[in-house]
C-alpha cells in the first residue's frame, strides 16, 4: 500500500505495512564552488565536456545561480554512482557557517521535498570509522579495505604488490569494495582519481590547488564542550580548565564532581608537535598513495606498532605552536612554566588570559594602555604613537629595573633643555660638593642653589 503523508510514524491508513522514505542522501564531493564567480567558466566548460552537451548534470539551471560555497556531487546511495550524474547543491548552513569539504569525500545531502529532487542542499561530512575518519581528508570507501586488514586480508590491495602481513600497508583511495567490481562507488575503476585530477579546488585545469594534505592529531572532547577543528590542525575548545599536564582532573568535594567556576576557551594552532600529542606516536603519520603524509589510524597495519595513542590532540602547552588560553579559573604560571628569575610565581586559582607563540606582534594605531588593577592604586603603561613610553606606577608604587627585588636609586638631574623633535634630552653636569654628595632628596633646601646638584628619583629602583 502506498506512503500515507498524513501519518507521521510513516504508516499505511490500515497500519498493517509500514513504508520507509529517504530523508538525507550520499553524495560524492566532485566540485567545490568557493566562489562562483571566479570558475563559473571553466565549470561550464566541464559540465559541457563529452558529448558536447549539458545532460551529465541534472539541474544545469543552477550553474549561474548558485551562491558560494556551493558543492557538484554525485549520489551513490542505492548504487546511483556508477550513472554519473551530477547535481548541484546549495550550502544547507547559511554563510555564517562554512564548513569544510574536499571533492572525493562523501557528504550529506537532503531536499527540501522528498518527491522533488530539483535541488539539494549539502550539510556536512559524513564520518567514517575510526579507522577512516580523519580531519584533513577522509576518503569513506577506506571502510572496506579496513575490515579486510582487521582480519589480515586485502594487504595486496593497499601495497600494490605482495602479500605479506608483516609489511606495512600504505593508505589507499579504493572505489567502493576493491574486492567486487559490482560494489564499486563510481562509474569507472578510476572514478575518485578522475575528480582530483579534474576539481578546480585540487588546482585542476591551471586553477590554485586549495587543499593542503597533512597530519592532523584529532581531538578527543568532554561531555560538556563544545569543539570547533579546522582541516589544517586549528580549534576551539570551549570546555573547562586544564592543568599543566593537559588534562582536566577532577577536584573532590568527597565525590566526582568537579569544582564550578572552571569554564575554559582553548585557542590552538599545531597541536602534536611531539610522538606524546600525536596520532599513534608519531608526528610525521604515514604516506599514502597520493603522495601525502596523513595521521596514522590504522597503526596496527599501517606502522606496525599494534597500538593507537589515547593521548592524541591532547594540549601541550610547552610545544603546541601557538595559544590563545582563556580561563576562569587556572595556574596559569605552572601551567606554562613561567619562570623568570627575580619574579615569582603568582598564586594559582585565578582567572587568567595567556598568549603563546614563537613571535607575539601586538599592534596599535593611536596608543596601547596596560592597566594594572584599580584607577587610584593601580599601574600603567602606555605606548603612544608619537614615540613616547609612559611607565605609570600607583601612588604606593615603584618603578623596578631589573627584577622585583631592585633596591637602588637613581641619580638624576634636572633636564635644562629637551628636543621634542630629536627624540633626546639634555642635562647640566653633575656637580659636587664640599662633603662629596652627588645627589640629593627632592625637596632639599640645596636644589634651590643656583649650582646644579643632582638628585634621586623618588619612583625608580634598579637592581
Amino acid at each position: 500500500m502506498p506512503f500515507n503523508p498524513s501519518d507521521p510514524l510513516g504508516y499505511t491508513s490500515d497500519n498493517s505495512q509500514k513504508q520507509s522514505i529517504q530523508l538525507f542522501h550520499t553524495a560524492v564531493v566532485t566540485e567545490f564552488v568557493s566562489n562562483p564567480v571566479s570558475v563559473r567558466k571553466t565549470l561550464i566548460r566541464q559540465l559541457k565536456s563529452g558529448r558536447g552537451k549539458r545532460d551529465n548534470i541534472i539541474n544545469p539551471n543552477f550553474i549561474k545561480r548558485m551562491p558560494m560555497n556551493s558543492i557538484i556531487g554525485v549520489r551513490v546511495n542505492d548504487g546511483m554512482g556508477v550513472t554519473d550524474k551530477r547535481e548541484i547543491f546549495y550550502p544547507f548552513f547559511s554563510p555564517h557557517l562554512c564548513l569544510p569539504i574536499k571533492p572525493g569525500e562523501h557528504v550529506w545531502v537532503i531536499y527540501e521535498k522528498t518527491d522533488d529532487k530539483t535541488l539539494g542542499y549539502w550539510i556536512s561530512r559524513k564520518c567514517g570509522d575510526f579507522q577512516v575518519d580523519d580531519l584533513n581528508y577522509t576518503h569513506a570507501d577506506r571502510s572496506h579495505q579496513y575490515r579486510s586488514l582487521t582480519k589480515d586480508r586485502g594487504i595486496p590491495l593497499l601495497l600494490g604488490a605482495g602479500g605479506d602481513k608483516n609489511q606495512k600497508a600504505v593508505p589507499g583511495f579504493p572505489n567502493g569494495d576493491p574486492h567486487s567490481r559490482k560494489k564499486r562507488t563510481l562509474a569507472g575503476s578510476h572514478g575518485f582519481g578522475k575528480i582530483v585530477k579534474n576539481a578546480t579546488s585540487f588546482g585542476g585545469n591551471l586553477s590554485v590547488n586549495e587543499f593542503i594534505g597533512e597530519p592532523v592529531p584529532r581531538i578527543s572532547k568532554r561531555v560538556g564542550d563544545v569543539v570547533l577543528q579546522g582541516s589544517n590542525n586549528t580549534s576551539i575548545v570551549m570546555g573547562t580548565d586544564y592543568n599543566s599536564t593537559g588534562d582536566r582532573p577532577f577536584k573532590s568535594f568527597g565525590t566526582s564532581m568537579k569544582d564550578p567556576g572552571q569554564g575554559a576557551i582553548d585557542i590552538c594552532v599545531g597541536r602534536g608537535q611531539s610522538n606524546s600529542t600525536s596520532a599513534a606516536y608519531t608526528k610525521k603519520g604515514v604516506t599514502n598513495k597520493r603522495g601525502y603524509n596523513e595521521i596514522s589510524k590504522h597503526p596496527r597495519k599501517e606502522l606496525l606498532l599494534g597500538v593507537d595513542n589515547p593521548a592524541e590532540g591532547s594540549p601541550d602547552f610547552s610545544l603546541d605552536l601557538s595559544r590563545i588560553y582563556v580561563s576562569m579559573k587556572t595556574d596559569a604560571d605552572s601551567m606554562f612554566a613561567i619562570d623568570v628569575e627575580g619574579m615569582d610565581r603568582s598564586e594559582g586559582g585565578k582567572p587568567a588570559i595567556v598568549l603563546k607563540s614563537t613571535q607575539v606582534r601586538l599592534v596599535a594605531r593611536e596608543d596601547m594602555k596596560i592597566t594594572i588593577g584599580d584607577a587610584d592604586t593601580g599601574s600603567a603603561v602606555v605606548l603612544k604613537a608619537d614615540g613616547n613610553i609612559v611607565f605609570i606606577p600607583g601612588p604606593e608604587g615603584v618603578i623596578k629595573l631589573g627584577g622585583d627585588d631592585a633596591d637602588k636609586a637613581i641619580l638624576t638631574t634636572n633636564p635644562t633643555f629637551t628636543s621634542e623633535t630629536e627624540g633626546s634630552v639634555s642635562a647640566a653636569p653633575v656637580l659636587t660638593v664640599a662633603q662629596g654628595i652627588l645627589g640629593y632628596p627632592e625637596g632639599s633646601p640645596e636644589l634651590e642653589s643656583p649650582i646644579h646638584f643632582s638628585t634621586l628619583a623618588t619612583k625608580v629602583l634598579v637592581k
